[in-house]
């Protein structure tokens, strides 16, 4: 699949966007890179791993292109507003699931809200940093709203859950299991290192 992966960003690179179908012929059938499910899943992990976006206008007119924030301002917006879109949804799975889920799992639930808003923050940061990309605004101050108006929707949301003892004992403990994981990482890195 890795294969299919490559070719796919070699060709969206050089050509800027294609159709579903005018990729598929060049990697399946002209290429013969691949089967078509190995393509499909392919195009579903580069866009997972927010490499490619898929743009829908309806089921016959699906396209993708590559991600890349400094060519087109319109790229950064597409992916914040799909992150978005992709976060609420887990919220609203939360907030329909919760009264069957034990503390853990709403421990967990949580947590992916919180990391969903802390990513998207901190990849505005990150854009707003890139050199080539000072002299003009990437990301629309609508956009930035959007993300605020979600994070404040999570904290109403979840502050309630957040106050349960067993829940909030359950965040701790998975976020001291990811911050000592980064430093264990941290510190392989620096073993590795000449001295």
């Amino acid at each position: 699949m890795e294969t299919a992966e490559n070719r796919i960003l070699e060709i969206l690179n050089k050509k800027g966007r294609l159709r579903h179908a005018d990729l598929q012929r060049i990697v399946v059938d002209k290429e013969k890179i691949c089967a078509k499910k190995t393509f499909d899943k392919a195009l579903v992990q580069l866009s997972l791993s927010c490499k490619i976006i898929r743009n829908e206008e309806s089921k016959q007119y699906v396209w993708y292109e590559e991600l890349n924030f400094s060519k087109k301002q319109n790229n950064a917006n597409q992916f914040f507003e799909s992150k978005i879109e992709e976060s609420k949804k887990y919220l609203n799975l939360f907030l329909k699931k919760e009264p069957t889920l034990n503390h853990e799992q709403k421990a967990i639930f949580i947590i992916h809200l919180y990391d969903s808003i802390d990513y998207l923050e901190k990849m505005i940061l990150m854009l707003q940093t890139l050199s080539d990309l000072k002299k003009t605004k990437i990301v629309h101050e609508a956009m930035i709203k959007k993300i605020k108006v979600f994070a404040d929707n999570v904290c109403s949301k979840c502050s309630k859950f957040i106050s349960d003892p067993m829940v909030s004992n359950y965040m701790m403990s998975i976020k001291g299991k990811q911050y000592s994981t980064s430093l264990i990482k941290i510190h392989k890195i620096l073993d590795s290192l000449p001295k």
